[in-house]
């Protein structure tokens, strides 16, 4: 009798038994009348409706505790120190929780105590009292729970409203749930299947004592089995298992299914090997009464299936059994599915537990391509792997997935990449990254590539090496250079320049360049550039227009945006970025050069014509951005080389006669001999406030250098001018208590609405 080798697992003994949780919920900014994307059914035999969901009224056998979804949990997983709470279905801690002050235990855990009553007319969201209005949509009132309800209108006959979207939906709109399934339109219990499965069963296995040969069927049937894993026998004072065993033939690159219900087992469990055991799959921890799962074969052989209690064949207890220890189990074939297409700089997103939607399709490599996949997210409670096919029946090497960068020639042009796992213990099965294209490059090496671009178009090229080295990185137009970098970053680069771009007013065929110029070998080098059409705003004429985009933008990535001004005279215009610190902003006029600069806001003065906005990340702008352009006044006082005489005050004056409104202000002050630990420095506004800019520091023995306020800030905050107003006589006072003398270069910058 063919027997598995459990030392595979033992190494898992420790694990606790983790339940698997449910998907987030969140409330959706949906109409009222939108209906849920779920199919229509009804609650069928043996299960009842909780929550708009069918789960199945289960009864679970001896050792098992249901939990609060209709699941039945292994309950003697949990040691010393803890027991299960059918809530989660998890083991937790015996002891109870010791809670702080202004604190109180919740579900497990100690949550901050909050108390807010509200006043009429208001109600409690986000910890805030809010105008009802303000949180209640049209056709909702608010009731006495403080949530809003809809008003009798609102919902039409045979539908209800689903509190957690905020929508109406049919009643007859429910999601099959834990422990049943969709059956003809109606959700069923798993048992009804599996029993009506059990009562048609191809073999017993009752009926052997050892493995039994057996012969899958077609696509899409079931060969069925039943048995009961019985009380151990006893060999010289040993305990053996009575663990049941089936095998039969498969062939390379077909998909099968195995599914394995309780009928009494506590929870059930399958190994699932070749001939030599160089190939397991071990049903997931945490399935309940049900365990089902995928398997590809990896080649033409003799597979064997071992059913058991999980808790056996993890090692974590010994041998056990009863006669009411029984199950039903299935094998069945599957067509083989689709693969996904993946391409380079592509995402790699899923569970690694869905195997049909981990089977990746890579095509149309160079020769002697390589692939990088890299995982921001790895799968952390799975021991997983990745197969690489050159056909859908050729597993040519396998990789473990532990790492979050994972490299390999690829096995041809054309390719297939599975994600599998051979046994999941926890909940923790997510995976997220990208798949990069590329090759090595030897130090010296260039890499070049045409692109063809049309008027208004532009570009940005990117590098990727595993050393996490900058490169050098040219465009040129016919053998000109247009833009170029020797600092060119990886395209993930928390900081430093990521991308280099060209915009092109008419069009023409740019070649890009990249060049290896560290001093090194890369063992994995990628290219990548994006091409976007520019955006275009006109009308900008002196009033305030406001142009918008709401195309994510990554750090260190640009968006250009064409400008048509038409105005009579020379103008003053601001350029504002509504998230000021989080973009730089650069203008330039038709020929491509470059007139101001600055991070979220800048002026320039401007005559009617054409300019090009380009707008660089500086972080994260999932959302896009907006800029205001807008007519606006600056006023500017600034010397060079002003004397500061030993023990004196002296002042820079700005005066703003006419009516303005702080926007920003830019305060400059650079020395040569001066030291701060000698010098005070204020700022007196117009209404007379002063404000300390520089205070003597007993070790401050060098000359100053300063800008306020960034990058660095005053001794006090000038942010309370801002939206003040600006009108008056503005002073810049310098205090030195010293014998010496020096000079100073100073100037005060104030941008006006």
């Amino acid at each position: 009798m063919k027997m598995p080798v459990r030392s595979l697992f033992v190494a898992l003994a420790s694990l606790a038994l983790l339940a698997c949780g449910g998907e987030d919920s969140s409330e959706a900014g949906e109409d009222q009348n939108q209906s849920s994307e779920v199919e229509i059914v009804e609650c069928g035999e043996n299960t009842v409706e909780v929550n708009g969901q069918c789960v199945a009224a289960v009864e679970c056998g001896e050792g098992e505790t249901a939990t609060n979804d209709g699941r039945c949990v292994y309950s003697d997983y949990c040691g010393d120190g803890t027991s299960f709470n059918p809530g989660p279905g998890q083991c937790v801690a015996d002891a109870d929780l010791l809670c702080g002050d202004q604190t109180v235990e919740e579900d497990g855990e100690c949550v901050a105590e909050i108390v807010i009553t509200c006043g009429e007319g208001t109600i409690v969201s986000d910890e805030t009292c809010l105008p009802t209005e303000e949180v209640c949509g049209d056709g909702t009132e608010v009731d006495n729970e403080q949530l809003c309800r809809p008003v009798d209108d609102v919902c039409g006959e045979g539908t209800t409203f689903d509190f957690s979207r905020r929508i109406c939906v049919p009643l007859s709109f429910l999601a099959c749930g834990p422990g049943t399934m969709e059956q003809d339109e109606s959700c069923i219990s798993s048992r009804i299947f599996y029993e009506e499965l059990a009562a048609d069963f191809d073999v017993d296995l009752n009926d052997y004592n050892e493995s039994v040969e057996i012969t899958l069927k077609g696509v899409g049937e079931h060969f069925v089995f039943i048995g009961t894993i019985e009380e151990p026998e006893i060999d010289g004072g040993d305990l053996l298992p009575n663990d049941d065993h089936l095998h039969f033939d498969a062939d390379a690159g077909q998909w099968i299914r195995i599914g394995l219900y309780s009928l009494g087992l506590p929870t059930p469990g399958f190994l699932f090997f070749d001939d030599e055991e160089s190939f397991t799959r071990l049903s997931d921890l945490g399935g309940g009464v049900e365990v089902v799962r995928d398997v590809v074969i990896p080649r033409d052989e003799t597979f064997y299936l071992t059913i058991s209690s999980l808790a056996q064949l993890l090692g974590e207890v010994g041998p056990a059994g009863g006669d009411d220890w029984d199950y039903v189990g299935f094998v069945e074939v599957l067509e083989a599915p689709d693969a996904r297409p993946l391409g380079d700089d592509e995402a790699l997103i899923g569970d690694i537990r869905e195997l049909v939607d981990n089977f990746y399709l890579v095509e149309d490599l160079e020769p002697d391509a390589s692939v990088a996949l890299i995982f921001e997210t790895l799968p952390e409670s799975a021991e997983s792997e990745i197969q690489l096919w050159p056909d859908p029946v050729t597993l040519e090497s396998t990789l473990e997935l532990n790492d979050d960068t994972v490299v390999f020639d690829a096995p041809g042009e054309s390719f297939y990449l599975l994600l599998d796992r051979v046994h999941a213990f926890g909940s923790e099965t997510a995976y997220q990254g990208v798949a990069k294209v590329g090759a090595p490059l030897d130090d010296g090496d260039t890499v070049t590539e045409d692109v063809e671009l049309e008027a208004g178009e532009y570009i940005g090229l990117f590098q990727y090496n595993l050393e996490g080295v900058e490169l050098s990185a040219t465009i040129s137009d016919s053998g000109t250079v247009v833009a170029d970098t020797d600092e060119l970053e990886v395209f993930d680069a928390s900081s430093g320049q990521v991308g280099l771009y060209w915009y092109a007013a008419s069009d023409q065929t740019v070649t890009l360049t990249w060049e290896n110029t560290t001093g090194q070998e890369l063992d994995f080098f990628s290219t990548a550039y994006e091409v976007h059409q520019a955006d275009f705003q006109g009308g900008i004429d002196g009033d305030s227009v406001q142009f918008s985009t709401d195309r994510e933008l990554s750090r260190g990535h640009r968006h250009y945006v064409e400008l048509e001004v038409n105005v009579s005279q020379q103008t003053m215009l601001g350029f504002t970025l509504d998230d000021s610190g989080e973009g730089h902003l650069t203008l330039f006029d038709e020929s491509g050069q470059q007139l101001a600069d600055g991070e979220g806001s800048f002026v320039r003065d401007l005559e009617s014509g054409s300019y090009l906005l380009a707008v660089d990340a500086l972080s994260q702008m999932p959302s896009g951005f907006e800029v205001t352009i807008r007519e606006t006044r600056f006023f500017s006082a600034s010397e060079t080389g002003t004397f500061i005489d030993s023990f004196s005050e002296t002042s820079l004056l700005l005066n703003i006669s006419a009516e303005c409104i702080v926007e920003s202000l830019e305060i400059s002050i650079i020395t040569d001999s001066l030291w701060q630990d000698d010098t005070t420095i204020d700022l007196i506004a117009p209404d007379e406030t002063e404000y300390r800019l520089v205070d003597p520091g007993s070790t401050t023995r060098d000359p100053i250098d300063v800008t306020f306020p960034s990058p660095d800030s005053p001794v006090e905050s000038l942010d309370g001018l801002i939206g003040q107003s600006g009108q008056g006589d503005w002073e810049i006072r310098y205090t030195y208590v010293w014998s010496d003398d020096g000079y100073v270069d100073w100037s005060l910058d104030i941008l006006c609405e």
